[in-house]
């Protein structure tokens, strides 16, 4: 699992993944918001789901999903 950071700095995202003691998901930054437009996230909290390859789209939404929903949809798929 991965998240995509994009609208903040990188600093400021670094201090909240610290503050908070975030180790799932993975954080990338992206500057230029180039994943968000290969993945169509429109806004954020967004989630999309894709295929290991990360080229299919399996699903995806605007909005927060709690954890235990991603996993139970990663089970489905």
């Amino acid at each position: 699992m991965v998240a995509i950071g994009a609208r903040d700095n990188l600093k400021d995202a670094k201090a909240f993944v610290a503050r908070h003691k975030v180790t799932t998901p993975t954080m990338v930054w992206s500057s230029t918001f180039d994943a968000w437009k290969y993945y169509g996230v429109p806004t954020q909290p967004a989630y999309v789901l894709v295929d290991a390859s990360g080229n299919k789209v399996l699903d995806a939404a605007p909005g927060a999903i709690p954890y235990d929903d991603i996993l139970e949809m990663i089970a489905k798929k």
